[in-house]
């Protein structure tokens, strides 16, 4: 409860305020204030003091003076100050009617935004909605922030994405211990698709083919020998040959002895007949010699013929032509690929056909003679037999190659570059989104995500809570509001009152019906063709629309026993408002000022402030006034009955008032009440004596004209008296007198005229009335 202003300082016209008087509150307060005098100031005050708002009073901080504002209230028990922007405390329990609640809560000049929705609602539920709505509300914000945090996250993971792909898909990538083979493997797969014609014309690696060595019939040929001829003949052939010819003679003697003619000597001349070296040479170089000397000249042309020059050529070729098809298949086939040396199969080839070759020269030479393979010659062909098992592990490699060669063949045919190049990029993002820096992030983006995931159930949560208990608000709302608006008279009711989560925070719905149609709020841009808010509601409506809002809460309260500790403020609840929209709210005000434990109305209507005096008991009401003092206000007590009085009464107590001694009093506007005063009465005691524009002047000539049975007659004792002050008041007016503002006015004139005035109304009073 707030007992007194002691002073505000520097806050709108209230730069030096320190009430003096009577000036102490009480349950009813009621505060007069002309326009521009710092009422509204004092309501900012107030609800400053509520929530401890301090740009409520700087926004006020009076013009050109550097000093800032101060406040010093006093409260039950204790003091409130506000200094260096800011309160020692605050009073929570305040609830204020005012133009910043319509301009918060219901509607801002022709409109209802969305804040007024939010602001509604909160006033609309009252504390413990509030609450709920609070949860909603803080969950809501936690969720943005964890939405921006997301946001941010994600702005820091979507560089490292390649291509179109999603930023989920990115994240939900699995990790790929094979990723780099695979991404190789793809590259290729992109190449060949690219080069797909030069791919599908390229030829397939050939195999080699080496000659196989003949060793076991070589070794027996090498080994055959004649049992036919006799052991004689053979002596005497080679003794002879050895001592009469040179090595490799056995060819030359036996192709000679075949060519003999006529059993004669090619060199003597002689008959051959009879002599027993030629016996022997027969004997020696039979059918037997000649087949073995056959069969030592197939083994060599055997041997030539598997050993060819020209095959070896061609083998050279064939595996320097696989070493570029290789380097060609490699681009776009993974696989092992062959390969051998060909110096090796060349030495050995070479090395294995020379000494085989040799053997069988030998042979040939002396066909009879047994010719071992030589060490050199063994080796030589084991060494040829590796070479041979090389070439077949190169053949094997090569056929396994030409498989996979004839399915990137088969694939290009069916193959789709688009696709392929997604597939590659989708695992290059696969090894980007694995990176560590990376996996960091989204690790970091799957925890912020499954925050909020939890802070949406929670919000969901707190929404259906508030949700029922807004229901069940909101339809006693609704009805306490239209309750209201029927009391006053208005021609509408609100309907479909509703929450709603629009913005994402929690706000109210109504519509408005009009003579059973109903009417959209509408906002700044609905036409001004549409039915809306803004144009089917009078000023006097829309303010009566938002006081009904103040009473359904404020009556909300009281059922929930939290009304008796409030102090209710009201600050001019009647603006825009016929007189009997007065009266209701005079009524409301007296209902809730028996219900609160404080009351406060400002108001710059004195005659509303007077209709709430007469309802209340005069011991509980303190009356003040917000004053000019100089170019400023002050606070002071204020008499309502005498201000409201009206202006016969106001003339009258201001003569009164000069007589009685009355410090400060203005001498020429005491003057000037002589008149009026006069005519008053005149009018009051004779009222079909005088017309409506008829003035004391003409009042004196009907009195000196009265005869007979006018009424006027019983005023000819105060003709005179009326003439001689009628000339003394009628100096100090302008309309017949333009220099009324400097005549001379003497203190000790006017009491006497005043004397004279009153006296002279006690003796119209005393007059026979007229009716």
């Amino acid at each position: 409860m707030i007992k007194k202003i002691i002073t505000v300082k520097n806050v709108g016209r209230l730069v030096d305020c320190s009430p003096k008087g009577d000036v102490e509150f009480r349950k009813i307060n009621l505060i007069y204030s002309e326009n521009g005098r710092g009422k509204t100031t004092i309501g900012a005050i107030l609800r400053s003091l509520r929530t401890n708002e301090p740009t409520r009073i700087e926004a006020r901080h009076t013009l050109g003076v550097a000093e800032k504002p101060e406040v010093l209230l006093r409260l039950d028990g204790s003091n409130a100050t506000y200094k260096n922007g800011i309160w020692d405390c605050t009073l929570p329990d305040l609830e204020i009617f005012d133009a910043d609640f319509v301009n918060e809560n219901v509607f801002s000049g022709a409109y209802v935004d969305h804040e007024h929705k939010k602001n509604l609602y909160r006033f609309a539920v009252g504390e413990q909605g509030v609450l709920l709505a609070k949860k909603v509300d803080d969950l809501d914000d936690e969720i943005r922030t964890k939405n921006q945090n997301i946001k941010n996250v994600e702005h820091d993971i979507r560089p490292h994405i390649l291509g179109s792909i999603t930023l989920e898909r990115f994240i939900g990538l699995s990790s790929n211990a094979n990723i780099d083979l695979e991404i190789q493997a793809k590259e290729k797969d992109i190449e060949a698709l690219r080069r797909s014609a030069e791919i599908s014309s390229k030829a397939l690696l050939s195999v080699i083919k080496l000659p196989s060595f003949p060793l076991q019939q070589f070794r027996e040929t090498l080994a055959k020998q004649l049992t036919n001829v006799s052991s004689v003949a053979e002596r005497m052939v080679r003794e002879h040959l050895s001592r009469c010819m040179g090595e490799n003679i056995e060819i030359w003697v036996s192709d000679g002895l075949a060519s003999v003619k006529e059993n004669t000597c090619p060199f003597c001349g002689r008959p051959l007949q009879g002599v027993e070296l030629i016996e022997a040479y027969n004997k020696y170089f039979s059918s037997a010699y000649a087949s073995l000397k056959s069969e030592i000249s197939d083994r060599i042309a055997t041997l030539e013929t598997a050993f060819p020059q020209h095959d070896l050529l061609n083998l050279q070729k064939t595996i320097e032509s696989n070493k570029t098809l290789s380097e060609f298949w490699k681009q776009f086939v993974v696989a092992q690929f062959p390969d051998i040396d060909f110096e090796t199969i060349h030495r050995t080839w070479e090395k294995a056909r020379t000494l085989g070759l040799e053997s069988l020269r030998k042979k040939a030479a002396a066909p009879l003679e047994t010719i071992l393979v030589s060490l050199e010659l063994e080796e030589a062909l084991s060494d040829f037999d590796r070479t041979a098992e090389g070439a077949a592990s190169y053949n094997q490699a090569v056929t396994l190659v030409n498989v996979e060669i004839q399915k990137k063949k088969a694939e290009i045919k069916s193959g789709n570059l688009v696709s392929a190049e997604n597939d590659l990029n989708l695992l290059k993002n696969t090894k980007v989104r694995h990176a560590p820096n990376v996996d960091k992030l989204c690790n970091k983006y799957h925890q912020l995500v499954g925050e909020k995931a939890g802070l949406d159930v929670a919000k969901n949560k707190a929404k259906t809570d508030l949700d029922a208990y807004t229901k069940e608000v909101f339809d006693k709302f609704e009805n306490s509001i239209n309750g209201y608006l029927d009391k006053f008279g208005a021609g509408f009711r609100i309907v479909e009152v509703k929450k709603s989560y629009v913005g994402g925070k929690p706000s109210s719905l109504y519509r408005i019906s009009i003579n059973g149609v109903v009417v959209d709020l509408g906002d700044e841009s609905t036409s001004d063709s549409t039915p809306s808010f803004k144009c089917t509601l009078s000023e006097g409506d829309k303010s009566t629309l938002a006081f009904a809002f103040f009473l359904a809460r404020l009556d909300h309260d009281a059922k929930a026993g939290k009304l008796s500790s409030k102090l209710v403020v009201f600050d001019d609840p009647v603006s825009s408002y016929d007189n009997f929209r007065k009266e209701c709210t005079q009524q409301q005000i007296l209902r809730i000022a028996g219900l609160a434990k404080q009351v406060l109305v400002l108001s710059h209507d004195a005659y509303f402030l007077r209709l709430l005096w007469n309802g209340s008991d005069k011991a509980q009401v303190k009356t003040l006034a917000v004053i000019r003092s100089g170019q400023n206000s002050d606070i002071t007590p204020w008499d309502v009955q005498k201000e409201t009085q009206g202006d016969y009464f106001r003339n009258y107590f201001a003569l009164v008032d000069f007589l009685e001694g009355s410090v400060g009093c203005d001498l020429r506007a005491v003057a000037r009440c002589i008149r009026p005063l006069l005519e008053a009465n005149l009018r009051l005691r004779f009222p079909k004596s005088f017309k409506p524009d008829e003035w004391l002047g003409d009042f004196i000539g009907k009195i000196a004209a009265a005869a007979g049975s006018d009424p006027l007659v019983c005023l000819k004792a105060q003709h005179q008296e009326l003439s001689d002050i009628n000339d003394y008041s009628k100096k100090y007016h302008h309309l017949q007198n333009p220099m009324a503002d400097s005549e001379p006015i003497s203190d000790i004139a006017l009491q006497s005229y005043v004397k004279r005035t009153l006296k002279v109304i006690q003796g119209i009073f005393n007059a026979t009335p007229i009716i």
